[in-house]
C-alpha cells in the first residue's frame, strides 16, 4: 500500500503541475475549433479599412492556431477600452507627436499615461537596478547630458533593441509618407526642408499653365484660428508663424540641432545653460506702425518662455524651466529642474527640443502687465492684433489677409536671413537656406476641401498640392511630366499593441517556456504573433502599397535616434511556428508537444497508475 500511496501522490502532484502550471489553465475564452489553440480579442476604431485589416490579421494568425475576435468601437469607447480599462488583447492604433527626442518614458514606462501595453517592472525585474530593465533604460536616459551626445544616442539604441527583443510590446506596422505634387517648372524646392529653407533656392524655369508670375509661389491651406503660437492649434497658423518668426534653434530632418537666433550655447553645468544671441536682428513692423526700429534681445527670449510656462494653452512642456536670468542684451541663462518634487535641480535632456518655439516680440506684447507687474496683460489690444496678424524676424512678412480667403506674404527685406552682414556662423547657411532670392511673394489660398484644391492645382491656379493617398492617384501624378512628386516621413507611429498585464493568460503569461526557459510563454506568443503577421500583404491590399514598413518603437522620422540594426519582425511563418511551439502549442493538429498536452499526459498517467497498481496487487498475492 505504501508503494501505491506514493504512486497516487505522484499522480496528484503531476496533475497539480499540469492544471496550475500549464498555459491552458488560465484560458477563459469559449472553446474554439480543434485547429485553434486560443482566441485573442482585437479592438480597433470602427473604420471600413480597419475591418479589412482585422480580417487579414485573422487569416494570418490562423496559420499558427490563433483565433481573432475583432471588435470595432467608436472614438470615445475605443479610448476608454485601451487607455483606461485596458480591456483588450491586441489593439491597432496610431500615435502622433514631436519627433525630436527619444524619451518615450510616457509611452513605455510603467507609470506613463500612454502606457497602453500595461508594462510594469515585474515583467523584467533586474535585481542589479531594483527595477525592470526597460524601466531602468528609460529612467537613465533622462540622466544623460548633453541631450544629443554620442553616449545618449547609444543608450537609446540599446534601449530600442532591448525593448523589441526582450519585451516586444507591439508589432510596429507602417510609417506614413506625406506626398506633395509640384509643378515641374519649379526648381530648388525640398519637401523635407520646407518652404522657409527652400525660399533662397527656389526659382521658376518657365511659366506653367495659368501662371502669371515667376516671382510668386501659390499654395493652399485650410483656414486659420489664431496666429499667436501660444494659443493656436491649427496647421495654417503654425505655418505662417514658421515663415514670419524664428526660434533659438532648429532641428533638421536627421534630428541634428542647428543654432538659429542663438549663435551658440554652453553648458555651465548640466542644469545651467547659457544661450548667446546673434546681434543686429531686426523685428518686422508691428501692425500699428509704432515700433519701427526694434532689435532682438534677451528680453524677447525671457518673455517668450515666461509666456509659454505661464500663459500658453499647453504649458506642460515647460515645467523644467526653474528660472531664467538675463546676463545682458545678448546672453540669457536657463536653469533646469526636471523634477520639481526634489530639492536639488534634476536633469532634463528633453529641454533642448522645447527651445524650438518662435520668439515673441516683447516690445509689442508686453506693453502692460496685470497687477503683479510681471505677467503681461493678454487683454491688451496688442494681443488681439498679434493673433490676427503676427510678425517676427524671419524671411517673410504678412502683407495682406483676406479673411477666409487668402494670406499674402512678401519678402521682409530687412530680415537677418537676407542680410549678408549678420553673423550666421554655425548654421551652414548657404547649403541649408540658399542665397538666391528669386521669389518675392507667397500666396496662401484658403481651400477647405480636397476636390477644390486638386482642381486648382491641375489647372495651374496653385503650384503645390498635398496628396492624400486615400483620395489621389499618386502614380498618375508621378508619370505626368508636368509634375514632380516629393515625399517625407510623417511623425506618426502605427502599431498593433499587445496587452502585457499578468492577468492576460497569453500575452501576459510570465512562466518560462518548457522548451526554452530563457523566455517567458507570453514573450514567445508575442514573438509568434509578430512574425506571423504579414505587414506587406496588409499594406498592399488595404493601403495600395502607399505606406512603408516601420520596425521602430519611436517615430520613424527620428533620424540619428533610430538604431540601424534593430530586430525586425518581418513576416516569417517558420519563426512564428517556432515561437508558438516554444510557448507550448503544436504548430499543427498532427504535431503534439507532450510537455503541454495535458490530455495525453493525463491519459498516460492514468494508464501508468492502473498498470502499477495492478502489478503491485499481483506481487502482493
Amino acid at each position: 500500500m505504501r508503494r501505491l500511496f506514493k504512486c497516487k501522490n505522484y499522480i496528484i502532484i503531476t496533475l497539480y503541475m499540469m492544471l496550475f502550471l500549464s498555459p491552458y489553465q488560465s484560458i477563459t475564452y469559449d472553446a474554439v475549433t480543434s485547429d485553434t489553440y486560443f482566441t485573442l480579442v482585437l479592438k480597433m476604431r470602427d473604420f471600413d479599412y480597419h475591418r479589412e485589416i482585422a480580417n487579414l490579421i485573422k487569416n494570418q494568425l490562423q496559420e499558427i492556431g490563433i483565433n481573432i475576435e475583432a471588435e470595432f468601437l467608436s472614438g470615445s469607447d475605443f479610448i476608454n477600452e485601451i487607455l483606461f480599462f485596458k480591456n483588450f488583447d491586441i489593439s491597432y492604433f496610431g500615435l502622433v507627436g514631436s519627433g525630436n527626442d527619444p524619451d518615450f518614458l510616457n509611452v513605455y514606462g510603467e507609470n506613463g499615461t500612454l502606457n497602453i501595453f500595461s508594462y510594469d517592472s515585474s515583467l523584467d525585474y533586474d535585481s542589479t537596478y531594483d527595477t525592470g530593465l526597460n524601466q531602468w533604460y528609460l529612467d537613465y536616459g533622462r540622466n544623460l547630458m548633453p541631450p544629443n551626445s554620442n553616449e545618449r544616442i547609444q543608450h537609446y539604441w540599446n534601449w530600442q533593441q532591448y525593448l523589441m527583443d526582450k519585451i516586444n510590446p507591439a508589432l510596429y506596422t507602417f510609417g506614413i509618407w506625406y506626398h506633395e505634387a509640384i509643378w515641374s517648372t519649379l526648381s530648388g524646392y525640398n519637401i523635407t526642408e520646407g518652404i522657409k529653407q527652400s525660399w533662397g533656392k527656389m526659382k521658376w524655369t518657365s511659366l506653367h499653365s495659368n501662371q502669371n508670375s515667376t516671382n510668386e509661389l501659390i499654395i493652399s491651406k485650410s483656414n486659420w484660428t489664431d496666429f499667436n503660437p501660444l494659443f493656436s492649434n491649427d496647421f495654417t497658423s503654425a505655418f505662417v508663424n514658421e515663415l514670419t518668426m524664428d526660434p533659438l534653434i532648429l532641428y533638421d530632418d536627421y534630428q541634428n540641432v542647428w543654432p538659429h537666433l542663438a549663435s551658440n550655447w554652453e553648458y555651465i553645468n548640466d542644469t545651467h545653460i547659457r544661450f548667446h544671441l546673434r546681434e543686429g536682428i531686426k523685428w518686422q513692423q508691428d501692425p500699428d506702425g509704432i515700433y519701427t526700429n526694434e532689435y532682438l534681445t534677451a528680453d524677447d527670449v525671457f518673455f517668450t518662455y515666461y509666456c509659454w510656462k505661464n500663459l500658453a494653452t499647453n504649458p506642460e512642456g515647460y515645467t523644467w524651466i526653474e528660472e531664467m536670468s538675463i546676463i545682458d542684451d545678448y546672453n540669457i541663462d536657463f536653469f533646469i529642474d526636471g523634477d520639481l518634487t526634489t530639492i536639488e535641480n534634476d536633469l532634463y535632456p528633453r529641454f533642448l527640443s522645447t527651445l524650438t518655439q518662435n520668439i515673441l516680440p516683447e516690445h509689442y506684447l508686453n506693453q502692460t502687465q496685470i497687477v503683479d507687474g510681471v505677467t503681461p496683460d493678454i487683454n491688451h489690444i496688442s494681443w488681439q492684433k498679434f493673433s490676427d496678424n503676427c510678425f517676427g524676424t524671419s524671411i517673410l512678412i504678412v502683407n495682406n489677409i483676406i479673411p477666409n480667403s487668402e494670406i499674402q506674404l512678401i519678402n521682409y527685406n530687412s530680415s537677418w536671413l537676407l542680410n549678408d552682414t549678420i553673423d550666421k556662423s554655425g548654421m551652414d547657411f548657404v547649403n541649408r537656406f540658399g542665397t538666391n532670392w528669386n521669389l518675392s511673394q507667397l500666396k496662401i489660398k484658403i481651400i477647405e476641401n480636397i476636390e477644390t484644391a486638386t482642381e486648382q492645382f491641375n489647372n495651374g491656379s496653385i503650384d503645390i498640392l498635398n496628396l492624400i493617398a486615400s483620395y489621389h492617384d499618386i502614380d498618375q501624378y508621378q508619370i505626368n511630366p508636368n509634375y514632380d512628386i516629393q515625399r517625407k516621413i510623417q511623425t506618426s507611429l502605427n502599431l498593433l499593441a499587445y496587452n502585457l498585464q499578468e492577468t492576460k493568460p497569453f500575452f501576459g503569461n510570465r512562466l518560462p517556456c518548457i522548451n526554452d526557459p530563457s523566455i517567458s510563454i507570453g514573450l514567445a506568443i508575442r514573438k509568434a504573433v509578430s512574425y506571423a503577421i504579414d505587414r506587406e500583404e496588409i499594406n498592399n491590399i488595404v493601403y495600395n502599397g502607399s505606406f512603408f514598413i516601420n520596425d521602430y518603437p519611436i517615430f520613424p522620422n527620428m533620424g540619428m535616434w533610430l538604431y540601424p540594426n534593430i530586430i525586425r519582425y518581418n513576416y516569417n511563418l517558420t519563426k512564428a511556428k517556432e515561437f508558438i511551439t516554444k510557448a507550448g502549442y503544436p504548430t499543427s493538429t498532427t504535431e503534439i508537444n507532450s510537455g503541454f498536452s495535458w490530455i495525453i499526459t493525463f491519459s498516460m498517467l492514468v494508464i501508468y497508475s492502473i498498470f502499477t497498481a495492478t502489478k503491485f496487487k499481483k506481487g502482493k498475492k
